[in-house]
């Protein structure tokens, strides 16, 4: 429990200027989110919890953070980590999210942490009938700013697949009215930075942000310490300030969250 909130924010208020988003867009759109708790199978949770529990057997840092991601990829996609398993529940549920958002005429960013599963991501929706664009870390510059000219334009893809690559510095604000975190960053900067990549001034349509999160799991745990250390940031500092990352817990303490 955080003690003393409002005694730091007035401390710091002679320190602290900023201008936010809603002194200068005065006529902004609304920014809606959707949480999708996906419910694994029986036969993917106990994959699962085989994941979890080897944590007890490892000791050092570097192998606790590979365990970490392995069970955060197996949420996303469980063939990357044990290929019994299928296309997996929360793929099965983003499949048909996407199809109706498709068919709907909107243009829709797709954020995961892993170009793995960006790639996987693109097949399955490939196999549905929905073309995309990818962006990934090896995307050259000049293919980063065509995707965000040709989005929403007729005859082309409506939705674009990205890493972090994705998360600064594209406009996507005039071809995607959806975001999608298939997965969520560590921090809730990150994940703000990519919902940020299509409301910012010159947004005309509400946002729509879904979040897609496997329950109890690791991405069930992680959520609810985003939304924690989101209500401290605000409480001390105010609305739309988020900075606060995760990954400075250490690897021992994250890896109770499995």
């Amino acid at each position: 429990k955080y003690v003393k909130v409002q005694e730091v924010r007035d401390r710091i208020a002679p320190f602290f200027l900023r201008r936010m988003k809603t002194d200068v867009w005065k006529d902004r759109p609304e920014r809606s989110y959707v949480n999708r708790q996906i419910v694994l199978t029986d036969k993917e949770m106990k994959v699962y919890k085989d994941l979890a529990n080897n944590v007890h057997e490892m000791t050092e840092d570097a192998e606790l953070l590979e365990l970490i991601v392995r069970c955060k990829q197996f949420c996303d996609v469980p063939d990357l980590v044990d290929d019994t398993i299928g296309r997996g529940s929360k793929m099965i549920d983003f499949c048909e999210i996407m199809g109706d958002i498709v068919s709907s005429g909107n243009g829709c960013l797709v954020f995961s942490q892993y170009a793995k599963v960006i790639e996987v991501i693109k097949r399955e929706l490939n196999d549905i009938g929905i073309e995309t664009y990818q962006i990934i870390g090896d995307t050259p510059k000049e293919e980063r700013v065509r995707i965000t000219e040709k989005l929403g334009m007729e005859n082309e893809p409506k939705v674009v697949l990205g890493t972090s690559a994705m998360t600064e510095g594209l406009n996507f604000q005039k071809g995607a009215s959806y975001v999608v975190l298939y997965d969520e960053w560590w921090g809730n900067c990150r994940n703000e930075q990519a919902i940020d990549r299509c409301y910012r001034i010159g947004q005309k349509k509400d946002v729509t942000v879904i979040r897609f999160f496997c329950r109890g799991t690791i991405e069930d745990r992680i959520r609810e310490v985003l939304v924690a250390k989101k209500k401290v940031t605000v409480d001390a500092l105010g609305d739309n300030v988020d900075n606060i990352d995760i990954m400075k817990i250490s690897p021992k303490e994250l890896a109770k969250l499995l």
